[in-house]
């Protein structure tokens, strides 16, 4: 397999943050799908915490442990503060499934409650 240096991953971020966001522009205005700001705005920041845990996951062959949380990819990416919580004010929640083999971040949507990725729990389909 190949193993990409260290600083490489900043890279594959980044890229990766682009396409999301070129992913969301598409469904949004050429299929005519519409999303209030704030959904969209969170649905932005899932996109790159879930792909830099994706990240994580190759390079270190597991998800964060639950006691580590999520937010160790933030300081692992150098991601910004503020992607740490939602549109809402709400701290992202994390997933962590199947022994550490997936692992995933939702948004409690605009209620604040946390439905386990129901209700208006926002969250992305896991990348597989």
């Amino acid at each position: 397999m190949l193993r990409l240096p260290k600083h490489a991953a900043v890279y594959v971020v980044a890229a990766a943050i682009f396409i999301a966001a070129l992913a969301i522009f598409l469904t949004t205005e050429i299929f005519g799908i519409k999303h209030d700001g704030k959904r969209h705005s969170a649905l932005e920041k899932l996109a790159t915490i879930n792909l830099a845990l994706e990240l994580y996951k190759k390079d270190f062959g597991r998800c964060p442990s639950p006691k580590e949380g999520w937010t160790l990819v933030l300081n692992t990416y150098k991601l910004p503060e503020s992607i740490k919580t939602d549109p809402w004010g709400h701290s992202f929640s994390y997933a962590y499934l199947a022994n550490g083999l997936r692992c995933e971040v939702y948004s409690l949507g605009e209620n604040g409650l946390d439905e386990k990725m129901k209700g208006d729990d926002l969250f992305l389909k896991p990348l597989e």
